[in-house]
């Protein structure tokens, strides 16, 4: 939704603010408030536009007296997959209804896709792309950091809960929060009744801090259960990427890293020297230089070269976000200058 229009003012209400209330054509829905003096609604302010409309919501009072619209643009989103429909072009659908498995969201790529043309079915990737976006939930476990989960109203907490094996590690990135908190339960174990809890403040300064690291997690829990909670009272709370794992060191950190960003904007200029900004993504880019022992230098090449072609998260320093890069090397080289150490260059560049 893009903005709220009184229609009609009167409305029997007393003095005050007080809550809107949205009703369909959304995933996420939008909030505003109205505010009353002497029985007019003199004021309607949209708090929060609200995501995946696909058509008009209705808006009421408290008491239903009055009149507000609202102007809304369509998403394209059509919810689930329906066996019967045709769609068209930007449309877009889930189907988790039929594949529960299948956390993706498709969009129709053709002008036509005929009834029953099932999405990611065989032979129709030309009517359907499946790289459109993942469900909603499933946005944090989807390797693009730039798209994020969402809670689904302004002030909602938003939970996820993992069984994911063996860990000692956990990273959250791309954050839009004022706190996050991590327990980790030893299912079955010795230590099941005292989880362990980590809360980290997200916000600083009035900026938030956009990835946090934490890898000193027990990883001789055998089956650690994992509630992950992110919180903004006073707005939305929103999450790109969750990663979680098992750490491995790369030799000590020397004092001369460098970060820096890769921008995807397009900037072009006239012939009069106007230019024309595009704003798109970027991406993180940490430059460092470690120093090893000769002892691990076989090792630590072997997990180099394991690791090639994997997006793993790369922590320069853990009380830097700018230093916490979830990507790949784009190059690396170990220099032996030393009979008992060796150093250790890198360039990580992130993903989008």
């Amino acid at each position: 939704m893009t903005a709220l229009t009184i229609a009609d003012s009167s409305c029997v209400e007393g003095n005050g603010t007080y809550d809107l209330i949205f009703t369909g054509g959304a995933v996420h829905v939008a909030t505003g408030t109205y505010t009353i003096l002497a029985n007019v609604i003199t004021a309607v302010v949209l708090t929060y536009g609200g995501e995946y409309y696909s058509s008009a919501p209705t808006v009421a009072t408290v008491s239903a007296d009055g009149s507000i619209t609202a102007t809304w643009a369509d998403s394209g989103y059509r919810g689930e997959w329906a066996i019967g429909t045709i769609y068209y072009i930007n449309q877009v659908v889930s189907v988790l209804s039929t594949q529960p498995t299948n956390h993706k969201l498709y969009i129709a790529i053709a002008a036509t896709v005929p009834a029953g043309t099932v999405p990611g079915g065989a032979g129709n990737d030309l009517l359907w792309d499946a790289d459109y976006s993942a469900t909603d939930r499933w946005k944090v476990f989807d390797d693009r950091v730039g798209s994020q989960a969402q809670a689904a109203q302004p002030g909602d907490t938003i939970t996820w809960e993992l069984d994911p094996g063996p860990i000692d590690s956990v990273a959250i990135l791309n954050l839009e929060a004022e706190s996050v908190t991590v327990t980790m339960t030893d299912v079955g174990g010795p230590d099941e009744l005292t989880p362990i809890i980590w809360t980290e403040t997200t916000i600083d300064d009035g900026l938030f801090v956009s990835d946090i690291v934490k890898t000193d997690f027990p990883s001789t829990y055998s089956t650690p259960h994992l509630l992950i909670e992110i919180v903004y009272a006073a707005g939305t709370a929103k999450v790109g990427e969750i990663v979680v794992g098992l750490k491995e060191s790369l030799g000590t950190l020397q004092y001369t890293p460098s970060v820096s960003i890769i921008d995807y904007s397009v900037k072009e200029v006239d012939d009069f020297g106007n230019y024309i900004i595009a704003e798109r993504a970027y991406s993180k880019r940490l430059s460092c230089e470690t120093i090893i022992e000769n002892t691990i230098l076989d090792a630590t090449y072997a997990t180099l070269a394991t690791y090639r072609a994997t997006a793993v998260v790369w922590v320069g320093s853990a009380d830097y976000a700018s230093m916490i890069v979830y990507g790949f090397y784009k190059d690396f080289s170990i220099t032996i200058p030393y009979p008992k150490y060796s150093i250790c260059t890198l360039e990580i560049e992130g993903l989008v």
